[in-house]
């Protein structure tokens, strides 16, 4: 007698859901949150099913050209709540941007999402609520977790060190006209920013802004590095390897690390950073 195979279910990268629950069904909710005394934009992408599910903050980089919305619905279909939010100054969020209030906002959205009423309504589960981000992001997901015990787990895909870079612009002004030049074009959707400004800050912050300082706070927790081989802005060699490195030097097992050969944004391998993520948020979130 031939054995039925098992059903197989579908990916969630690739596929939509094949039942969809009526009572809680996958939806798209704006919220605000204040900062700062600022209103900040975002919105939630809602898991099927009842939950507590599992909820990524999906952090953009600077300006954010790139939101990575297909991550975020490729991670809701793997049965994650994924909320985006705009820093103040940027996309329509009240106040003005710096690099200091963007990462003064990731906790203020971590206590938003965790705030027992919030929680309900968008059904999280606060003990599995995962930054995740992407450039400057990435850098100011990997900067909370370091600083907020409560983060499970946290994600940086091209993750941009600006301690380090200010160090080098500090060595060498070509770096620094390099870097005047590749932020100008960055900064008109950002409220009150000027390339200078930004440099400037970067300048003032170089010794605590500086990834690596923060490893030692991390190594107990599932770390997500994805570097990429073509980056011209998070160069891998001065961006992501070194803090593989000061990872290894911990003797952690909780560094997830890869590198895919593409550009800043993985324009060409968004099917395969989407699995990446999705794979590595399974297991974080089952450990």
């Amino acid at each position: 007698m031939h054995r039925r195979p098992e059903p197989v279910a579908p990916d969630p990268v690739t596929h939509d859901p094949v039942e969809v629950d009526a009572a809680y069904p996958p939806d798209l909710r704006a919220f605000t949150f204040e900062s700062a005394g600022e209103q900040v934009l975002g919105c939630i992408y809602l898991a099927n099913g009842p939950g507590p599910h599992p909820t990524v903050l999906l952090l953009h980089g600077c300006p954010g050209n790139e939101r990575n919305f297909d991550l975020a619905q490729a991670l809701r279909r793997a049965g994650a709540n994924v909320a985006t939010m705009h820093y103040r100054g940027s996309w329509g969020s009240g106040g003005a941007f710096s690099i200091s209030s963007a990462l003064e906002d990731v906790p203020a959205a971590l206590a938003f999402l965790r705030h027992p009423g919030t929680a309900a309504d968008f059904r999280i589960d606060v003990d599995q609520l995962i930054p995740v981000g992407h450039s400057m992001g990435g850098f100011a997901a990997l900067m909370a977790a370091a600083s907020d015990e409560r983060v499970p787990a946290v994600a940086g895909l091209a993750a941009f060190n600006f301690g380090l870079h200010a160090r080098l612009m500090k060595q060498a002004p070509s770096v620094y006209e390099l870097t005047v030049e590749a932020l100008r074009p960055l900064v008109p959707p950002l409220q009150g920013a000027t390339a200078d400004g930004l440099i400037d800050e970067m300048l003032t912050h170089r010794d605590d802004w500086n990834l690596v300082d923060r490893v030692a706070a991390l190594k107990d927790r599932p770390v997500l590095l994805i570097g990429a081989e073509q980056d011209d802005l998070a160069v891998p060699m001065l961006h992501h390897r070194p803090l593989v490195e000061a990872f290894a030097v911990t003797g952690t097992s909780w560094l997830t690390e890869t590198t895919i050969d593409d550009d800043h944004v993985y324009s060409s391998n968004r099917i395969a950073l989407a699995r990446m993520v999705a794979d590595w948020l399974d297991v974080a979130t089952t450990s």
